[in-house]
């Protein structure tokens, strides 16, 4: 009994037991589908104890219409429509035969209309109110055309008593039709409400994204006016002084300085904006992890030597594999970041950099690399440490020709490779950033290393070197570095990649120089003419791109083009020639 109560209590508490509910499926509720073939079946039978046969037969009739379109087979776009046709010709046949004495029949054709109202389907709902406008008119006017048999009828209290039960069955659909649609309406104010939050979230977005526009304009524009003028007032001096012989050589240093600064800021800018929009991607090789740690170390002992600071490497833990595979450059990257930072910010004490490679044992040839770049510098306020990652966040807050990007791309890149960064510091005592990257181990054995390659400075060879570039100062410059740094060159130039197909057909090169964005005839498709040539000697002369475009799709098409190799504009002469010097060692 009380399995019973409980169960009865739990139908009568559910929420679609009198709402026309649909499912996760936008389908009627099954106990929706229930309620209606029940009320379809004690219709059967009360028009069955009243004689009211014809009727009875309808309901029969839309009993099993029903219980056939209930199936899955038909979604409930159908099952609304067809239910409502059926009723409605049920309702008309009924109110011709027995309008007279039957007046509560009209209160089944509301319930159709609301239904269908609520479904949204107005047009079929004006069509029926239309229809039973006009029936009421003529049935009122032709008297039921003769058809109304109500009067063959006796009435009894049993149908007193059903026509109370199909009013309040009616009143209590339609007040549930009420409910939900208030429902309807509260989720759509809801709706509203959360898509204006949201709107208004946008615009604080948009605002602090134009904030930080202009805030990254105004640092670009100081930090690159900076080295511009240093660059512009050296070049002045050397044009007023162009003539003595005792030049200052300390100034070619600080335009040297200033010009790598440019060049260090541009990268950051590439690197930034490419982390940002998901776009940048690791280039994966075989390195050896000891060796390249004591390069990047040593890259800055020069200057730690001159602040005369202690400066320091140490291994800690087990002996480490020789190879891994990663990404050398931009671990390099993120390590030269906090390895400048410290040995910039500390004027005594020390600088330590530590670091262990321990096996994760959760991850097959999985090692873990942690690295401590400990000093005893300007230390960083706690309530600093949160924000040092942050973009446009300058450690010391003074002008120091930091832009406050190398942090947060050094977060940026760590995350990428799986890994975290964090630091612990307190100001006028210094900080301790922490690097953890997982590594694969490699079996491979590494190519030499680029970082202990002797570059040359002059390439004692004698060679024919066609340079190709539409910008005429680009031209005058790289000729001139080549005749320095080359034995006896023959420098030819051409200005897009016409002239240069014509002067290969004149001349054997023994190196192309090309630019990508030209006019006319671009560096790709030229690459593509040459490597498509019947020429063999021309045919297979080496190229090496030369792009200030340093997008992966560019690199990516120079290499399929058929181009040896690639270097960025502005680019170091020994970068170039170290290429150079490789790709012509394969081939003389």
């Amino acid at each position: 009994m009380k399995k019973l109560k409980y169960k009865l209590y739990n139908s009568l508490k559910a929420d679609d037991i009198f709402n026309l509910k649909l499912n996760e499926n936008e389908n009627f509720s099954g106990l929706n589908i229930k309620i209606v073939l029940f009320f379809y079946a004690i219709t059967i039978i009360v028009h069955y104890l009243m004689g009211i046969i014809p009727i009875m037969y309808g309901c029969i009739l839309n009993f099993i219409v029903f219980s056939i379109i209930s199936t899955d087979k038909y979604d409930y776009h159908v099952r609304v429509i067809t239910i409502a046709f059926m009723s409605n010709l049920l309702y008309c046949v009924g109110d011709l035969l027995y309008g007279k004495e039957y007046d509560f029949l009209i209160y089944l054709f509301l319930t159709n209309v609301f239904v269908l109202i609520f479904m949204r389907y107005l047009r079929l709902a004006s069509f029926f109110i239309v229809g039973f406008i006009i029936m009421s008119f003529l049935k009122i006017k032709y008297d039921y055309f003769g058809l109304d048999i109500s009067h063959t009828l006796n009435k009894t209290s049993l149908y007193d008593t059903w026509k109370y039960v199909v009013f309040i069955t009616v009143c209590i659909y339609l007040f549930s039709f009420g409910l939900l649609l208030s429902k309807r309406m509260d989720l759509v104010i809801r709706n509203f409400i959360k898509n204006n939050q949201e709107l208004l979230e946008t615009k604080i977005r948009e605002k602090q994204l134009e904030k930080n526009k202009e805030t990254f304009f105004a640092t670009i524009s100081h930090e690159i006016r900076t080295p511009l003028n240093a660059i512009k007032g050296i070049l002045d001096l050397l044009k007023a002084h162009e003539k003595e012989k005792d030049f200052d050589p300390s100034l070619f240093e600080i335009m040297n300085n200033s010009s790598n600064h440019l060049l260090s800021l541009v990268n950051n800018f590439l690197d930034f904006s490419k982390l940002n929009e998901g776009k940048f991607t690791l280039n994966y090789s075989v390195f050896d992890l000891k060796e390249n740690l004591n390069f990047i170390f040593k890259m800055n002992e020069a200057l730690a030597l001159e602040k005369k600071i202690n400066y320091k490497l140490t291994r800690v833990g087990q002996e480490i594999p020789k190879n891994f595979y990663a990404d050398k450059n931009r671990l390099n990257q993120i390590v030269l970041n906090i390895l400048n930072n410290a040995v910039k910010y500390t004027n005594t004490g020390s600088v330590e950099m530590q670091y262990s490679c321990e096996k994760n044992e959760n991850i097959d040839f999985t090692y873990d690399l942690k690295i401590n770049i400990i000093d005893t510098g300007v230390g960083i306020a706690k309530e600093s440490t949160t924000k040092i990652f942050e973009t446009y966040t300058n450690l010391s807050g003074k002008n120091d020709n930091s832009v406050g990007l190398g942090l947060s791309i050094s977060k940026g890149l760590t995350e990428l490779m799986g890994g975290t960064i964090s630091v612990e510091s307190e100001f006028g005592k210094g900080s301790v950033f922490s690097i953890y990257i997982p590594l694969k181990v490699s079996n491979e054995t590494t190519e030499v290393s680029s970082n202990h390659l002797a570059v040359p400075t002059i390439i004692d060879k004698k060679l024919k070197i066609l340079v190709v570039d539409d910008n005429q100062i680009n031209l005058m410059i790289i000729s001139k570095q080549l005749e320095i740094a080359i034995v006896e060159p023959q420098i030819h130039t051409a200005n897009d990649g016409i002239e240069a197909i014509e002067k290969l057909k004149t001349n054997n090169y023994d190196l192309i120089l090309m630019d990508l964005m030209m006019p006319n005839l671009g560096g790709i498709a030229t690459t593509k003419i040459i490597r498509n040539d019947n020429n063999e000697l021309t045919k297979n002369t080496p190229i090496i791109a030369l792009s200030a475009n340093v997008e992966e799709n560019s690199i990516n098409e120079c290499f399929e083009s058929g181009m040896n190799n690639y270097l960025s504009k502005p680019f170091d002469i020994k970068d170039l020639l170290q290429k150079i010097n490789a790709i012509i060692g394969t081939t003389h």
